[in-house]
């Protein structure tokens, strides 16, 4: 059994039972401190009522109405020990107090716009269709003619006499989506400020926290911005790479060129890199960096600091945690599915209304906020997010 207890006015644990014991053996646990298990529902008690922690009887029976931090880790291991399985627990127990303990419909959407927000950055614009049939020889190509030279030949006339009229467009195009997708991030990074908020304090607010955390939501966009278009600049070198060594002298060639091959196999190594960096950045910054962030009351830029020396120690349980969350992440989707199968695609299809979706999947969203600030408590008490007043 885990427990925790209270020593001079501060709060110790988690600890296994028999540590507990030692702890009294040894006297670093006196009788009247006060000590509390997940049995003992909100009341705290004396360690002298707990039977065969002290060779004396316990001499009374007071408790003491303290309510336990609720989102400090519960690992069940030994201080110092990081675990990525037991945050799970009390992730899943969080999320059920919040959003079941009662069960609020108007709660659920308050707090469902503060995660939508939190996520709107994280979606895209775009949209389907059906594009051209040229493999089908009765359809015919666009502008007519049966052939691809002849297809080539009316594209590029097309393009020799619109061709200031597509710049054009394309350029129009090109920025109402960054400015869509600049306005979009800066949104979703004042959004994750307050859907952090919300769940550590347990409450749904919308208008205060969007006041309250403007400087962190402002920091944490410009140094994504940033970001951005460093990865914008790497993806846009390693095309141009792929272009000028396989690309180029395979047209040159009028076939494929075999001496392109160790290039191919370079170009796809440093692409495979490059996502695996950037995955790892993408999540540390979600669920470590926001969290520092929030919780020091630091910019992006000193958050990222105060992690790197964490991760500088620690690098290869990040690692476990990255993967672990991977298998967390596919163990949810599982649930959706199976959740839209069983409702008929009813589920999927309310799944794909913008907001609503996010209500519904609240529960996901809640979860993993919590899991990420659990598993980061481990590593001190100055990475926990305790609730405010």
């Amino acid at each position: 059994m885990i427990w925790y207890y209270i020593k001079d006015g501060r709060r110790g644990g988690p600890v296994e039972e028999q540590v507990l014991v030692d702890m009294a053996r040894d006297g670093l646990l006196m009788p009247d401190d006060m000590v509390w298990n997940q049995t003992m529902a909100d009341k705290w008690n004396k360690a002298a009522t707990v039977p065969g922690l002290f060779p004396l009887p316990a001499s009374s029976g007071q408790e003491q109405p303290l309510q336990p931090p609720p989102l400090e880790p519960q690992t069940g291991k030994l201080p110092g020990v990081i675990s990525c399985v037991d945050p799970v627990g009390h992730a899943w127990s969080w999320t059920r107090t919040l959003l079941f303990n009662p069960f609020d419909l108007g709660k659920w959407f308050s707090l469902g716009f503060s995660a939508w927000l939190a996520a709107i950055s994280q979606g895209g614009l775009g949209g389907g269709g059906s594009g051209w049939n040229l493999g089908n020889k009765n359809s015919g190509f666009p502008w007519g003619g049966n052939g691809a030279a002849d297809f080539l030949s009316r594209a590029t006339e097309f393009m020799h006499m619109y061709f200031a009229l597509i710049i054009a467009a394309v350029a129009v195009v090109a920025i109402l989506v960054t400015g869509i997708s600049v306005l979009l991030l800066w949104v979703g990074s004042r959004g994750k400020f307050m859907f952090l908020d919300n769940v550590v304090n347990r409450r749904e607010r919308v208008a205060e926290p969007w006041r309250e955390y403007r400087t962190h939501g402002n920091s944490l966009f410009l140094w994504k911005l940033v970001y951005g278009l460093v990865c914008i600049a790497v993806l846009l070198f390693l095309v141009a790479l792929a272009a000028i060594s396989v690309v180029v002298p395979c047209v040159r060639a009028g076939t494929f060129v075999l001496s392109c091959i160790p290039w191919i196999v370079t170009v796809l190594l440093l692409m495979l890199v490059f996502l695996v960096i950037a995955g790892f950045i993408g999540r540390f910054l979600e669920d470590f960096i926001v969290p520092i962030m929030y919780k020091s009351n630091v910019s992006a830029t000193k958050a990222w600091n105060i992690f790197m020396g964490l991760l500088k120690g620690n690098s290869w349980k990040f690692v476990v945690y990255v993967l672990f969350y991977l298998v967390l992440q596919m163990a949810a989707g599982v649930i959706i599915v199976a959740l839209v199968v069983l409702t008929c695609c009813c589920a999927g299809c309310l799944l794909l209304i913008p907001y609503v979706g996010t209500v519904l999947l609240l529960p996901v969203s809640v979860f993993f906020r919590t899991y990420s600030i659990q598993y980061l408590a481990q590593y001190g008490p100055e990475f926990r997010q305790v609730a405010r007043p």
